[in-house]
């Protein structure tokens, strides 16, 4: 078959013997025809619908829409042009003699060309396919690893600039306002690998905790609701 590259370099001019005949061939094909054949056809072509509109109302019909039907309905082009009256089947043989008749022999061995010169796309010996599976197996393990172990580091930074922070903000809230801040470094350990595992989500339902808390006018809990969007906000 030959490529929407190909087609539309065709010309546009009329190649019907039997304007009549490909009037009705053209209609009848193209009225059975679905929708995505239709499209192919056009994109194909690289035309709009007007230039099928004109061979479908007046039978003129150009090699450029020639070929993409005869070989998206499969109909012999010689049919479609109104030279034969058997509508058999498109065959690379009757398509190529056509369009060498009609000048096209430099196109087509152009095409013959390219195509030849075409790259076979090589294909990876077993041995190397498991082997690049094996090697992407590792680096992903590598990578889990390395996120496992970056996870852990970032909750650990994250509990000593936490604590560090929570201290500092204590300090100015004391100085700010001249009264004693809660005591939160004054608080019981807690398991750093407990506070490690706690997701977004428990955090977040944690925080939601304090600031309901604090709304409701728990005093421990306001002090601490504004020391933490202060430290949020820092």
């Amino acid at each position: 078959m030959y490529p929407a590259s190909f087609v539309q370099g065709l010309k546009q001019g009329n190649i019907s013997t039997d304007g009549e005949k490909t009037k009705a061939r053209f209609k009848a094909a193209w009225k059975a025809a679905a929708a995505k054949d239709k499209n192919a056809i056009l994109s194909a072509a690289g035309v709009i619908h007007n230039t099928i509109y004109r061979a479908y109302n007046t039978g003129r019909i150009s090699a450029k829409i020639v070929v993409p039907c005869a070989q998206v309905f499969n109909i012999d082009p010689l049919y479609l042009i109104g030279e034969s009256d058997e509508k058999g089947e498109c065959n690379d043989e009757t398509m190529r003699a056509l369009l060498e008749r009609l000048g096209y022999g430099k196109k087509l061995a152009a095409h013959d060309k390219a195509v030849a010169k075409k790259p076979r796309k090589p294909r990876k010996p077993k041995s190397a396919e498991n082997e690049s599976v094996s090697a992407e197996g590792d680096v992903d393990a590598a990578v889990d690893g390395a996120a496992h172990k970056t996870e852990e580091q970032t909750a650990q930074r994250f509990d000593i600039d936490m604590k560090a922070a929570l201290a500092e903000c204590a300090e100015e809230y004391h100085t700010d306002n001249e009264v004693n801040p809660p005591d939160f470094l004054g608080l019981p350990e807690v398991d750093t690998d407990k506070l490690a595992e706690l997701s977004e989500d428990e955090l977040i339902m944690l925080l939601r905790s304090l600031i309901f808390r604090a709304q409701v006018g728990v005093p421990d809990a306001v002090e601490k609701a504004i020391l933490l969007k202060r430290l949020l906000l820092s």
